[in-house]
């Protein structure tokens, strides 16, 4: 059986297609940033062609074993230049031989999906070691996560074995994403190859999607017969909008990193080479701020996704503010501000 439902041709998709060509190159509870629950908590996300007749009078249970034993996986080939930083950071951490590296630097977790002999494919195991990750580096009192993975591909999908498996409950799966989309601090996805299927839902969770040329995003989901999970839908339509939520998952288009970029799903689209030095950067801005504050930001934020009402939107920051202007410490920052402004004028 084969890993992920990245690149399907075959009969899933219809004898006639070709192939498509290879791209070239809450809050987490222990965590001691969390802030004081002032704000509402934000609500929890609701977590081919036709075969010929004949088949389609077979049980419905063979057709998908047919299917699904008919997949070809296109393997990748890079092309890209290996990752490179900006050559600041130190590597004070690592993680112990799971499928997710940790590694933790000027106060923000780089996590790494490592598992490029399975496309770093979704598997529950996988699953489990991210989330055991996103623990790993709110212990570690990381300002910030960057999450990214070993090329070429960033996430080739949920791993089909375990999609087969009784044992390994749906729910189960999504448990490392999840894990990510409550972190109280700000995540950062790099995405630079293709992430498709329930491997989208990773970088939907984090805050903030950087990608590269080399990108895909592909959901994919019905051209194995599966029906999208994990809130898929929900965080789709609200990056690109029900069209272009309908477009990717009903009619089977993708798109590539400028696109991403081009229509939201993404904030921002780098060269391959300065990816992870870009999401390292903004990082680090993040996680030098304020954590108590960056993180009551954040949580508000979220509520106020939900809200319809402008004065319900005011009445949620307000209550934040003046927390915030209450706080030990503000009169003396809003001093020492004013005298660094005081010195660039006379400077100028």
């Amino acid at each position: 059986m084969v890993d992920g439902i990245a690149w399907l041709t075959g009969s899933a998709r219809g004898a006639t297609d070709a192939p498509r060509p290879a791209p070239s190159a809450p809050g987490h509870p222990g965590h001691p940033s969390r802030p004081s629950p002032v704000s509402p908590a934000p609500p929890s996300a609701p977590r081919h062609r036709r075969r010929a007749r004949a088949d389609q009078r077979r049980p419905s249970s063979n057709r998908r074993q047919d299917r699904l034993a008919t997949i070809n996986i296109y393997v990748i080939q890079s092309v890209r230049t290996p990752w490179a930083g900006d050559g600041e950071e130190t590597r004070v951490d690592h993680g112990d031989g799971g499928l997710v590296r940790v590694d933790l630097a000027d106060g923000i977790a780089v996590l790494t999906l490592d598992d490029p002999a399975r496309r770093n494919a979704l598997s529950h195991r996988l699953s489990l070691d991210l989330a055991r990750a996103v623990d790993e580096a709110l212990d570690a009192d990381a300002g910030a996560i960057v999450l990214t993975a070993t090329p070429p591909v960033f996430c080739s999908g949920g791993a089909l074995d375990d999609l087969l498996r009784p044992d390994v409950p749906l729910r189960a799966m999504y448990e490392g994403f999840l894990r990510l989309a409550d972190a109280p601090v700000p995540t950062i996805a790099a995405v630079g190859g293709p992430a498709v299927g329930a491997g989208l839902n990773l970088p939907m969770a984090c805050d903030v999607v950087l990608c590269s040329p080399s990108a895909v995003f592909d959901p994919r989901f019905l051209d194995v017969g599966i029906h999208p999970g994990g809130g898929h839908l929900w965080r789709l339509s609200r990056l690109v909008g029900a069209q272009g939520a309908a477009a990717l998952v009903l009619l089977g288009d993708r798109l590539t990193g400028e696109e991403a970029a081009a229509r939201g799903l993404a904030w921002r689209c780098v060269p391959d080479d300065e990816l992870l030095g870009v999401a390292r950067r903004l990082g680090r801005r993040a996680a030098g701020r304020d954590r108590e504050l960056t993180a009551r930001t954040k949580a508000s934020l979220r509520a106020s996704a939900a809200l319809t009402d402008p004065r319900a939107a005011l009445e949620l920051e307000l209550a934040a503010q003046q927390w915030a202007v209450s706080r030990p410490g503000f009169a003396e920052h809003v001093a020492a501000i004013r005298e660094s402004l005081g010195k660039r004028r006379v400077a100028g």
